[in-house]
């Protein structure tokens, strides 16, 4: 929440309107160990202030009553009437502000083909790196069965990603166990 300095009126701002940047800023978690690395692209981004919200994304299109900005938030472009924006800024923004992991990772896998080992890999790495362990493996797997002496290269990266897959399931089971202890259902919490 903010409190506005003027009228000391409360403004509540929910974590999902927030970049994941800003939310690590915020909490005082800008070490070294707790920065994200980028993920992706620099793309020449906007940032449009309306009076009801702020959209932080790439402009599609724009025409003289409105723009068009593809978000992180939905695949299909937001609509901005050009009367309601306070203010425009153009900016630089990272890819995942603009698209989401799904959209970064199919954007990159057009025309790659199943016989494309080194894409495939790096296809993988580009997937682990956007959490979306599943995917890396499909496309490590697929990498490993195109060349069995190539295999040797990509066997750690497989088995790297199946601990990731394990570590994540135990992360939700222990979040689903805490959630359960909260609401004081030991016996399933156990």
């Amino acid at each position: 929440s903010l409190e506005r300095w003027d009228t000391g009126a409360m403004i509540y701002i929910k974590w999902t309107q927030i970049p994941e940047g800003e939310k690590l800023r915020l909490l005082n978690k800008n070490n070294e160990a707790t920065v994200p690395t980028v993920v992706g692209d620099i793309l020449n981004g906007v940032r449009i202030i309306t009076a009801s919200r702020e959209i932080l994304g790439v402009v599609k299109t724009e025409d003289e009553t409105q723009i068009q900005v593809k978000t992180a938030a939905s695949p299909a472009s937001v609509p901005v009437p050009k009367a309601a924006i306070l203010k425009r800024e153009d900016l630089k923004i990272n890819e995942m502000d603009a698209y989401s992991p799904e959209e970064m990772l199919a954007k990159r896998a057009e025309g790659v083909t199943d016989g494309d080992f080194p894409r495939l890999v790096e296809l993988g790495k580009f997937a682990q790196a956007l959490k979306l362990y599943e995917r890396a493996k499909e496309y490590f797997t697929k990498a490993a069965a195109i060349d069995e002496a190539k295999k040797s290269e990509v066997e750690p990266l497989l088995a790297g990603v199946t601990s990731l897959i394990r570590e994540a399931g135990a992360q939700k089971a222990l979040a689903a166990a805490k959630k359960l202890a909260e609401d004081t259902i030991y016996d399933k919490a156990i």
